[in-house]
């Protein structure tokens, strides 16, 4: 049964970037017994959560993805996609468009972290393994250039290590959030530029800037979505997050005029750290797109490794006039 007791969280803002939310493929968290009885202690994504793990009680709900299936992905150098929440709790990240070398989306962060706490947040990768961003060397790290008016420029770490652009963004529930991700190649370097449509305008897209990484010159591949509760504290686990994602499309690079892909079928996966929450969990289609919702007392409608199509809903292709 659930124990309100057992939302102690203590929050320590010089631990590692609170903002880093690393690619979500079964990824780990430190655990580390403290020698108490029934105390353990979570590092995790900028600040460590007390949760008494003895009772049984899961600290996080699960990291659900949708990972799309374009007729063709070596060769994407556009990346469009949408979502609109439906609900949110504090510590949590709805990723719009997700790539090989980063991610791009929208997050409610939790109330120690930030008075503005709706934020944009676009990250991209160094090209070095270890979680420590002060270890990276400058001809390592991601190169930031035209970062955006109001945008803020950090690295992060404990989840590989990179570097972000954030900007506050005053997202609503009910409300569809656009972005788009653009790639090209400077030589050995792989470089995206995030651009976000401000909630509730007509057409004022929002530069967030250019990250450039040493990946080989690849552009857009292994494209997903996911919702993430970063804050695992234990109540988190027992609040629903859920979000539609719809008109997704590519564009396929090298091809003259470019041609445009619609992201119509997904492949539905989920995290598997033994501290999450297994069964509250859900994704399919809607009117929309595609749903995916995690935490509270969702129930699942489908099982892990399916394949959700949306193939029947018509849409067309943005209108992105900065291109």
């Amino acid at each position: 049964m659930f124990n309100a007791a057992n939302c102690q969280h203590l929050s320590v803002k010089s631990f590692l970037s609170h903002f880093a939310s690393g690619i979500p493929n079964d990824s780990s968290i430190l655990l580390c017994t403290c020698g108490f009885s029934g105390f353990n202690f979570i590092a995790s994504n900028g600040f460590l959560e007390q949760s008494f793990l003895d009772s049984g009680e899961c600290c996080a709900a699960r990291s659900v993805h949708l990972r799309f299936q374009p007729d063709v992905d070596e060769c994407v150098d556009l990346f469009y996609n949408e979502v609109t929440v439906e609900r949110t709790t504090p510590g949590s990240y709805f990723m719009i468009c997700g790539w090989s070398c980063g991610y791009f989306g929208i997050q409610q962060l939790t109330e120690d972290m930030n008075h503005n706490n709706k934020i944009a947040l676009f990250s991209v990768w160094d090209p070095t393994n270890g979680d420590d961003p002060d270890q990276v060397t400058p001809g390592d790290r991601v190169v930031v250039e035209n970062a955006g008016i109001g945008v803020q420029v950090d690295r992060f770490g404990g989840e590989g290590t990179g570097a972000k652009l954030m900007a506050p963004l005053p997202w609503k529930l009910g409300e569809t959030v656009s972005c788009f991700v653009k790639a090209h190649r400077e030589g050995n370097l792989s470089c995206y530029t995030g651009w976000i449509k401000r909630p509730g305008t007509k057409g004022d897209w929002w530069r967030l800037g250019t990250l450039k990484t040493r990946a080989g010159g690849v552009l857009l591949t292994h494209l997903y979505s996911f919702i993430e509760d970063f804050r695992r504290d234990v109540c988190s686990a027992h609040q629903n997050r859920q979000a539609l994602f719809g008109n997704g499309w590519v564009r396929i690079a090298e091809i003259h005029p470019p041609q445009w892909c619609a992201l119509s079928t997904a492949h539905f996966t989920a995290s598997n750290a033994e501290w999450e929450a297994k069964e509250t969990i859900d994704a399919g289609t809607c009117t929309r797109g595609f749903y995916l919702s995690t935490g509270g007392d969702v129930c699942s409608s489908i099982d892990i490794g399916c394949r959700i199509d949306c193939s029947h809903i018509r849409c067309t292709p943005p209108t992105l006039p900065l291109l």
